[in-house]
């Protein structure tokens, strides 16, 4: 047993000293330790180190930690390239903000050089991208011509309706303007009579809550909240009538996507932001407003708010009524614009109740904007356009 346990140790000690031991812990070590590198050249002319196996943060902190024990000036990692050790200086904060915007290739979002990773900084350039380039074709027209038993005012009262539910429920914002969009891509293909129509516009809420929240409804409840007029088959049932026509295509752009994205743009303010989701949601019952893009009704959203802040706003206000990042981010100049922003306002102003033969009730989307938790918005006084 003696000898078997020296011939073991020979054994380690001869695997140290190879290849195989020594090298290549020494190796693994090497690449724990050094950030691979390459250098390319930015916009500037200036030599920008990116990234491989490294991260802006790790490079920051070694950068900025135990720094009274190696100077700024000196500090370097090395790399294996072509067999040979070489130094490179470590890039300092602002050489990595411009590697960063390298990298994002200019978005015209302002984020911060080290972004929380649910942004999507890296993709979302293509992720509006896409949107833009699909909102034409899963945005619905104008349709009551093709519809004998449908009026604007009864499209009105049922999304003021949808707004109510929306509102105490307390869903995402992007839920109601989904089901908005499903309701009016299904009128706009397929005829409905009046009887039904409340049952359409629920049966797109509750495929807008299904794909959009983590906790949908149950169908019984649907029931009571039609006061038992329709049983859970027939809603189920037109719930599948809707997304057949649709060739179940459901993630589409909305205005609200584009709403959040100009709003991100400017670094909005809560009030500001308030203001542009009330005066678009409360335009979503408006049935002329079909005839306006999603991008540029949400661009002229945003810029009625910017009026109304520049106008009744605190003197301190520095934000241009239409600032040069949203004009390259919407393509939109203010001459393209104003004229929704105008028809948005008109809206504005109109009595906010909705009056039919046997019914009034108040406008929902005034209601909620009334609230404390959205600073009254709707009380503050109109913007002239």
């Amino acid at each position: 047993m003696p000898k078997m346990k020296a011939k073991t140790k020979d054994v380690r000690e001869e695997g140290k000293n190879s290849i195989f031991g020594a090298n290549m812990k020494e190796i693994s070590k090497r690449k724990r330790d050094v950030a691979t590198v390459d250098i390319c050249h930015d916009e500037e002319g200036e030599n920008v180190i990116s990234k491989k196996h490294c991260t802006p943060n790790n490079l920051i902190n070694s950068s900025s930690s135990n720094s009274n024990s190696r100077a700024d000036s000196s500090l370097e990692r090395t790399q294996i390239s072509d067999g040979a050790l070489v130094s490179i200086p470590v890039p300092d904060r602002n050489t990595l903000e411009r590697l960063m915007r390298l990298q994002r290739k200019t978005s015209s979002i302002p984020y911060s050089a080290f972004p929380d990773p649910a942004l999507c900084v890296s993709y979302v350039d293509h992720i509006y991208r896409e949107f833009y380039e699909k909102e034409q074709a899963y945005r619905p027209g104008p349709y009551l011509s093709r519809q004998k038993d449908i009026t604007a005012s009864f499209r009105s009262v049922l999304v003021n309706w949808l707004c109510t539910l929306h509102r105490h429920k307390g869903f995402l914002p992007n839920v109601l303007w989904l089901a908005v969009n499903l309701l009016d891509r299904y009128l706009e293909v397929e005829p409905v009579q009046r009887g039904i129509l409340q049952l359409v516009g629920f049966s797109a809420f509750f495929i807008a809550v299904k794909f959009e929240e983590q906790t949908t409804m149950e169908v019984s409840e649907c029931v009571y909240l039609f006061r038992n007029a329709y049983e859970e088959g027939e809603i189920l049932a037109m719930e599948l009538k809707i997304l057949k026509k649709l060739d179940f295509v459901i993630n589409v752009p909305t205005g609200y996507h584009f709403l959040c994205r100009y709003l991100s743009c400017i670094q909005a303010d809560d009030q500001l932001r308030h203001l542009a989701t009330f005066y678009a949601e409360r335009n979503l019952q408006e049935y002329d407003m079909l005839k306006v893009p999603s991008h540029h009704f949400a661009a002229a959203a945003v810029y009625a708010a910017c009026v109304q802040k520049a106008q009744f706003g605190d003197s301190g206000y520095s934000i241009k009524v239409w600032p040069h990042v949203l004009e390259e981010e919407t393509g939109l100049r203010e001459a393209d614009i104003i004229d929704a922003a105008r028809t948005i306002v008109v809206h504005l102003h109109e009595v906010p109740e909705l009056k039919l033969p046997g019914s009034s009730m108040h406008n929902s989307v005034v209601l909620k904007f009334s609230a404390e938790k959205f600073g009254k918005v709707a009380a503050l006084p109109l913007p002239s356009v």
